[in-house]
């Protein structure tokens, strides 16, 4: 059973580039981590940056694991 959900938020850029991934369970932290590192090389690749990534953990805590409003 997963007990994390991953929320991932890009942008181009802009306040109006901004866009949401659909949230993803995981099992671990460990494994939100290593699925942040993941996208974030892959969107940079294509001219995105990460605008956040957050945790929500079962008990409602939520963690941020990158926050990012550097907008031209």
């Amino acid at each position: 059973m997963a007990m994390y959900e991953l929320t991932i938020g890009i942008h181009r850029g802009t306040l109006t580039s901004r866009d949401v991934e659909q949230p993803e369970s995981f099992e671990s932290m460990d494994d939100c981590i290593k699925a942040v590192a993941k996208v974030k090389e892959w969107y940079k690749n294509i001219g995105y940056n990460i605008w956040f990534a957050n945790v929500k953990e079962l008990d409602g805590t939520t963690t941020t694991l990158e926050q990012n409003t550097n907008y031209n």
